[in-house]
This record gives structure tokens, C-alpha cells and sequence, in this order.
């Protein structure tokens, strides 16, 4: 039973986690299963010792298989590997054999931690920690947080309330309050908790994109001036109209290219693009550089455009959609098909499910004479993107010269 019943747990939890290797992994499943084997009286099924975990943390006895302290600290050394799912369910059989208190409020914290950072439910974990843990700021912080993320305005200021006077340094309890008193149109109490959250924490870029979106509602010019210099995500232009007022108003890259990206939405290309023209020489942002690289090829200014496309794709950390740009630019220029394949397999390896790339390498092995190889690329290519010409027309050439596929693709 204890083994049927883990196996989906473990499965719902493993979705969220990026586990860092099979050894990890396998080590994962065996401990949460030793765990759930022994809450059913079956102490034969001991703690695994995979590769690199501590004897002091992993103890290979079967008695320590039902130790509450070893299953505490085993679930803390999954949590430390981003292992959030598995390490909640051991953090949940930890508590229940836990006799310090203190001991017993941090494992029913973490749990409630765990599932949030696996994007599971944590808000039933997170009752029995405002029981077991109401003396830890945290659990009243991410209460506060959950309960306005749910639209409950009141009870996030009460939450957040309790936190902050377990914790009066912490900014992030006063930002959360600032952000509901908003939510329920008090923007005078929404502001005088954002200038305290300013005052606990006057760099936090949440403390004052809060206090930056309360003042241009009341009318303050100084709004853009607290703004200069934090990043403003595309999500926060899109979502709140206070954040494009904002933007109108800063003057830095980053704002050049959000304004840029919306006038050539509207199809004033030129013009998008000399909103770009003060910073180019002054910032390497990716998104920045591309989209100066994608309006000069629009205007016609296609060696300006290449030059870019080539100097991002020399990047380590170049997007997988610049590769791609990359690669089929390359191929119109007529490089050889070794590098072209070099530049889409990088895109692959980045986003494997980039077919730009996958399109340049099926084009480079049909140029190479590997039907076969093309074919395979291109079949992958239709079928994702049905709409594409170039790729129909080029499997179309590949079927031609692969006269056992002809007419296996219509």
C-alpha cells in the first residue's frame, strides 16, 4: 500500500523538480519511499546512501528509517537540491515524530515552503504552520502573500501585520500590506506602508515599483525618478497601466526598448527604431540588441541586422530564437552547411522544440545529400508547423530524390 500510495505522489511532486542527476533522483524515490513504508509499520525498506550524501545525514540502519531527526535532516538535504515535492512529503513525516518544538515548527514551515516552491497547494500545510510555527515571521509572510495572490485582501494585511511585528526589519511584509490596502482602493494607507517599506529597504526593486505605482495614481511626478534604474518586466507594461504611464517617463535602455517594441506593433518601424538609436552603444542586453537587429532587417539595413544576429550568437547565453535567426540567416548568405548545423544545434540544444533550427538543419543535409537525414528533420518541421512553405517545399525536393518516401508525406 505505502508503495502504491508514494508512487504518485512522487510522480505529482517530480513534475516541478529539476533534479541535477539519476543518481539524485533514483536516491529521491527510494527515500520517500523508505519514509512512506515505515509511517506503515514496514521497517525493512532502509534510507538509500547514494553517491555524496553524508553518513551524518543518510544513516544506512533500518531503525533510522522511523529516526524523525534523520528523516528531518534528509528532507532539508533534498529541499538544499531543489527536490521540493519529495522533500515536503518528508518534512510531513518528520513532523509527526518530532519532539522539540522548535524543531517541529521549522519542519512544518518548510513544508509549507517546500509545496509552494513545487507549485503545488501549500495553503493546508501552511494552517497546521500558523499552529505549529506561529513565531516564525516566514509562515505569516507567505500566508500574506498566498491570501492576496487569492484576492483576499483583508486577510493578507492581517497576515502580513503578524509578520512584521515578528520581524520589523523585513520590507517584504509591508510591501505585501501596501499591495492589498491598494487592492482594496485605500491608496492612503497604501501609501504610507509603501514609504515604510521604502525607509526598511530604500534599493528593493519591489518596494519601489510599489510606491512607484501608488504615486503615479495620486498624481506624483517623482514616480519615474524611483523607478530609474529597476528593472521593469514586459509582464508588469502589459498588466498595469500605471507601469506604462512609468515607462513614457524613464530613460534607460531597457524603457527605449519596451516603447520600441510597442510602436512597432503599430507598424512605425522607423520610428521604433530611433527610440533606440541613444542606447545603442551603450547597453549588450540580448532582448535589446535583438530587437534592433529584427528593425534594421525590416527597414532594409540587413548587414546591420546580420552583424548583431552574429555577435549574440557568439554568446554563451544566447537564446535559443537568435540561434535560429542566426542559423537561417546563414544559409541565405551561403555559408557553408558545417557552420549553419554547428549554430542550429545549439538552438536545439537550447529549445528543443525550436524549429527554425530543426528547418536549417533539414535544408543543410539535403544541400549535403542526406535525404534520408533532411527528411527526417522536415517531417518534424510539417508537422509542427503546418503553415510553413519553405519547409513543405523542401521536403517536397527531399521525397523527389528518396524515391522509397515518395508519397509517404502528402
Amino acid at each position: 500500500m505505502a508503495r502504491r500510495r508514494i508512487g504518485g505522489a512522487f510522480e505529482q511532486g517530480g513534475q516541478d523538480l529539476q533534479l541535477k542527476s539519476a543518481t539524485l533522483r533514483a536516491g529521491v524515490a527510494a527515500a520517500v519511499l523508505a519514509v512512506a513504508c515505515a509511517e506503515g509499520g514496514d521497517t525493512s525498506v532502509p534510507l538509500p546512501a547514494p553517491s555524496g550524501i553524508p553518513e551524518a545525514v543518510l544513516r544506512r540502519d533500518r531503525a533510522a528509517v522511523g529516526d524523525a531527526s534523520a528523516r528531518f535532516a534528509y528532507a532539508r538535504w533534498l529541499h538544499a537540491r531543489d527536490a521540493y515535492g519529495p522533500a515536503a512529503m518528508v518534512y510531513a513525516a518528520a513532523r509527526q515524530g518530532l519532539s522539540d518544538p522548535v524543531a517541529r515548527a521549522e519542519a512544518a514551515w518548510l513544508r509549507a515552503l517546500a509545496l509552494h516552491q513545487a507549485g503545488l497547494d501549500p495553503d493546508p500545510a501552511l494552517v497546521v504552520a500558523r499552529i505549529d510555527a506561529a513565531a516564525l515571521p516566514q509562515v505569516w509572510r507567505l500566508s500574506a502573500e498566498r491570501a492576496l495572490d487569492a484576492g483576499r485582501a483583508a486577510d493578507a494585511v492581517e497576515d502580513a501585520a503578524r509578520a512584521e511585528a515578528l520581524d520589523p526589519d523585513d520590507p517584504v511584509p509591508t510591501i505585501i500590506a501596501a499591495r492589498a490596502r491598494l487592492a482594496q482602493g485605500r491608496v492612503e494607507d497604501a501609501a504610507a506602508l509603501a514609504e515604510r517599506a521604502l525607509l526598511k529597504a530604500p534599493n528593493d526593486p519591489a518596494a519601489r515599483h510599489v510606491s512607484a505605482s501608488i504615486r503615479v495614481r495620486r498624481g506624483d511626478p517623482s514616480a519615474a525618478a524611483l523607478l530609474r534604474g529597476v528593472p521593469m518586466r514586459r509582464s508588469d507594461v502589459v498588466r498595469d497601466p500605471v507601469y506604462r504611464r512609468v515607462l513614457l517617463e524613464r530613460d534607460d535602455a531597457r524603457a527605449a526598448r519596451l516603447r520600441a517594441e510597442s510602436v512597432a506593433a503599430a507598424g512605425d518601424y522607423r520610428a521604433a527604431r530611433a527610440l533606440l538609436t541613444p542606447f545603442e552603444t551603450t547597453t549588450d542586453d540580448i532582448d535589446f540588441l535583438l530587437q534592433k537587429a529584427d528593425l534594421d532587417f525590416r527597414l532594409g539595413a540587413t548587414a546591420a541586422a546580420d552583424a548583431v544576429w552574429e555577435k549574440v550568437a557568439a554568446r554563451d547565453d544566447a537564446p535559443a530564437s537568435a540561434l535560429e535567426r542566426r542559423a537561417t540567416r546563414m544559409l541565405d548568405l551561403g555559408a557553408s552547411t558545417t557552420d549553419v548545423a554547428a549554430v542550429a544545434r545549439r538552438a536545439l540544444l537550447a529549445d528543443p522544440d525550436a524549429m527554425g533550427a530543426r528547418l536549417a538543419l533539414g535544408a543543410c543535409a539535403l544541400k549535403d545529400g542526406r535525404v534520408e537525414d533532411a527528411l527526417d528533420h522536415l517531417n518534424a518541421v510539417c508537422a509542427a508547423r503546418p503553415e510553413w512553405e519553405l519547409a513543405r517545399r523542401l521536403r517536397a525536393d527531399a521525397e523527389r530524390r528518396s524515391p522509397s518516401r515518395k508519397g509517404a508525406n502528402p
